[in-house]
């Protein structure tokens, strides 16, 4: 099923169904991860959504043949986007949709962009996961599109709006399971609500920047995307983006206090059987924040 976006820089969305042997393998993740949780402070519901609230297990919701757009939600099947970057639209469908060992990320990913390999390294465990690359090549791409690198503030703030706007509009479609492959593969971050603006800020403010940072100065080589027409660089100054980094973070308090503001009345996890009209709220406040801070 496709289902026609064009919102924001989404531009449709595809579900596509899984295994059965993979869909399996999904429910014991979710079995798995919550007999983990008292020492990861990761659990189901928080990684899934609210439907798992009060010990459910996924296999009780799961809907097998899906009719409307919320069915899908709790369907066996993956949500790929399409933007207007179809390299995100790949790096999407190469993490989803191929094969890879129980915690380790498919090959292709990585021969695409040796970082994706970085981010196994223990080090960065509940801080960064292959998505939020992904998520970051998506907010750097529209930002390249339309900003100057000499205007810091406005770029910064760019990066960090196109970031929440890719991550939470697309969010309104990715379903159980797919969250269930990013258990599988013990992509958990601790600020894993991709709804909520406040964690999607520390995920790039706290997680993707410092990775690129502290990588850049290990193995600058990386930072390159291979693609059928050939080798790109990822990122060309990382000075800069070092000063994007402190930029934001100098600004980290008037940035929450800002999102804080405006999301007091708003409440849009899809994944929630409480919220009714969720993506609506998205695009509201959405729109909202890029007045406020694209103006």
């Amino acid at each position: 099923m496709i289902l026609i976006v064009d919102s924001f820089n989404l531009i449709e969305v595809e579900y596509v169904k899984t295994s059965q042997e993979r869909h399996t393998s999904i429910l014991d993740s979710y079995r798995a991860l919550d007999q983990i949780k008292s020492s990861t402070g990761i659990y189901p519901a928080l990684v899934g959504g609210d439907h798992l609230s009060n010990g459910v297990d996924y296999s009780e919701i799961v809907i097998y043949n899906p009719i409307s757009d919320r069915d899908y939600l709790l369907s066996p099947y993956i949500a790929i986007p399409t933007t207007n970057n179809p390299i995100v639209t790949k790096l999407y469908s190469y993490y989803y949709l191929y094969e890879a060992e129980i915690g380790e990320t498919p090959t292709v990913l990585y021969e695409t962009c040796p970082l994706f390999n970085r981010i196994l390294d223990e080090a960065y465990f509940l801080k960064v996961s292959p998505l939020l690359l992904i998520r970051f090549i998506e907010a750097y791409l529209n930002t390249e599109k339309g900003y100057d690198r000499s205007d810091l503030k406005s770029y910064s703030y760019a990066l960090l709006y196109y970031y929440i706007e890719h991550v939470a509009s697309f969010d309104q479609f990715v379903t159980y399971e797919q969250k269930g492959i990013e258990i599988e593969r013990a992509d958990l971050i601790s600020r894993s609500i991709d709804s909520n603006f406040l964690h999607l800020t520390d995920q790039l403010l706290d997680g993707i920047l410092p990775f690129i940072k502290k990588e850049y100065s290990k193995q600058p080589e990386n930072f390159v995307l291979v693609t059928s027409k050939g080798q790109n660089d990822l990122l060309n100054d990382v000075n800069f983006f070092s000063e994007v980094l402190v930029f934001l973070k100098d600004n980290e308090k008037s940035i929450l206090r800002e999102l804080v503001s405006l999301m007091e009345v708003y409440d849009f996890n899809p994944r929630d059987p409480r919220i009714i009209n969720s993506e609506d709220k998205c695009t509201n406040l959405l729109h909202s924040l890029k007045q406020h801070w694209l103006h």
